[in-house]
């Protein structure tokens, strides 16, 4: 959920603080009300790209705390749930209820779902506070770019935006090494506690000092500006994160000891109602479709499955590399998240070496196409390193393999935007991020259930009777096995090693499923 990108979610406002926006487009910079409200947004921001690599980090320890192992991935995909549902929403919340309130809005609901979190008995109530928290997230993200619209000048607005780029590169870089301190030091609820000062902080920085934008004067802008919050496509939200939260519960449960076939079949058969009531609806019925479908056949589709399909192979990577680390490796957990830091590092270079070779040749088919084979080449061999006879260190193979995604990211996107018709763009762009954040969920639930039946299936009969408690165990307190003799210890290490080799056969499988789409479609002429 990098910023950036998702910046480019909400059309230009119209109607910006004008005020303000004239001053800085005479002096050609930015005045030091403007400098301040503009950090504020970043600090947001900041807090916003930390959550999530905080977590992803510890959310085995966190889960263990509750004997709830299998649920960890919740931890993830329920923050990137809530995100994902209110993304659309913060740009027509922007429009009626004001650029400020919106922000405050936001704030709240963060430090909401982190109380929530830092309070929690149980893994649904930890559950329901990071969804809380992904839905402040989403609109503390994306006010930066009405922010930087409404406030700064144009010739100012390309070189802050450019910023959200480093701002959500450290962000996700400090956020895993930090929530790894905390949590071995003061405790999980810290991790989210913690935060609330800083939240706080912003919330009275933004109620004091943000500039505001005066009331309209008629009542006839208040109507329109109802009836902009009326035409949200509710329906289209509720069916879609309808589908997605069945499906999501329906991996959790096939990757349970007792998960029931007959439940999972309940689910994917809900979930299939549900994604067939969506389709229709934005197909046949919505005026304002939050996924303009009818643009799947015109050469446009193509880029958002290649992001889900994509998106989900390098989640399956970053959701489960510090727990293969520290429960096979043995690996501290200090060392194993800094393989996680150097994944998303990469990622963030690849994209900014693509932005400047787009920028120098406007080509990016050939390049995107050699990045897909490296990439590919990479995860290959990142499976055979994922064995007990491979140094450590070889799992650095994750840089070569995140980086070429992060280089075809951007010339994806400079693909689709040149074929989707220039009154559809906002919907287009809107569906393209959408994808992403389809594929971060699905990864995130799809690798932790391959780990698991993977595990269940190399240790099944090993301990003889025992050995259904034991796994159960495993499976629920990722600190257990240290508890185990040596050679009961050795035997389950294999076994987790087992199921855990999958995920690179996951990302190499994800990556070879887009190359069709890369190689058929044509490039796009940039001007």
């Amino acid at each position: 959920m990098a910023s950036d990108e998702t910046t480019r979610l909400l059309p230009r406002p119209e109607d910006g603080i004008s005020s303000n926006r004239e001053n800085n487009e005479t002096t050609g910079r930015i005045s030091r009300g403007t400098g301040l409200a503009i950090f504020i947004a970043y600090l947001g921001a900041f807090l916003a790209s930390t959550d999530e690599s905080l977590v992803v980090a510890t959310y085995d320890i966190i889960a263990s705390e509750f004997h709830e192992l299998s649920k960890a991935s919740w931890l993830v995909t329920g923050y990137n749930l809530g995100y994902c549902i209110a993304l659309p929403v913060y740009g027509t919340l922007a429009d009626t209820l004001g650029r400020q309130r919106s922000m405050l809005l936001g704030y709240l609901v963060f430090a909401l779902g982190c109380l929530i979190s830092s309070l929690s008995n149980s893994m649904n109530q930890l559950i329901a506070g990071r969804i809380i928290s992904g839905v402040g997230s989403s609109g503390m993200v994306v006010m930066i770019s009405i922010i930087i619209t409404d406030l700064a000048a144009p010739s100012e607005v390309a070189l802050l935006r450019s910023y959200t780029n480093v701002v959500n590169m450290l962000g996700r870089g400090v956020g895993a090494p930090l929530g790894r301190v905390i949590v071995n030091s003061l405790g999980w609820r810290w991790a989210f506690t913690g935060r609330l000062p800083l939240i706080v902080l912003c919330l009275f920085l933004s109620r004091v000092q943000f500039p505001t934008k005066p009331r309209a004067a008629t009542p006839v802008a208040e109507t329109s500006k109802m009836d902009k919050l009326r035409s949200l496509d509710y329906f289209g939200i509720f069916s879609f994160a309808a589908a997605v939260f069945t499906l999501l519960l329906a991996l959790t449960t096939a990757g349970t000891l007792d998960g029931r076939l007959s439940t999972v079949y309940a689910l994917l058969g809900v979930c299939a109602l549900a994604t067939v009531a969506f389709v229709c609806h934005e197909c046949l019925w919505a005026t304002k479709p939050l996924v303009p479908l009818r643009l799947v056949t015109k050469g446009v589709g193509q880029y958002w499955l290649v992001q889900v399909v994509l998106f989900s192979g390098r989640c399956g990577v970053t959701t489960t590399i510090t727990q293969y680390l520290t429960q096979v490796r043995q690996m501290q957990e200090e060392g194993a998240t800094f393989f996680l830091v150097l994944s998303t590092m990469a990622l963030a270079m690849g994209s900014i070496i693509s932005g400047f070779s787009i920028k120098r040749t406007k080509r990016y088919k050939k390049m995107s196409l050699g990045s897909a084979a490296i990439s590919i080449v990479a995860s290959t061999l990142l499976f055979f390193s994922w064995h007990f006879d491979r140094p450590v260190w070889e799992t650095l193979l994750v840089i070569p393999m995140s980086t070429p995604i992060g280089i075809i990211i951007s010339g994806e996107f400079i693909g689709m935007t040149g074929r989707a018709p220039p009154e559809d763009m906002a919907s287009c762009v809107g569906a393209y991020y959408l994808s992403q954040q389809l594929g971060v969920i699905l990864g995130g639930s799809i690798a932790p259930l391959l780990v698991r039946r993977g595990f269940m299936q190399d240790i099944a009969g090993k301990f003889g009777q025992r050995t259904p408690e034991i796994a159960r165990q495993v499976l629920s307190d990722a600190r257990y096995v240290d508890t185990l003799p040596e050679g009961m210890q050795a035997v389950i290490r294999s076994s987790l090693q087992y199921g855990y080799q999958f995920i690179p056969v996951f990302a190499t499988v994800t990556a070879a499923l887009c190359l069709p789409s890369w190689i058929l479609t044509p490039e796009e002429r940039l001007d």
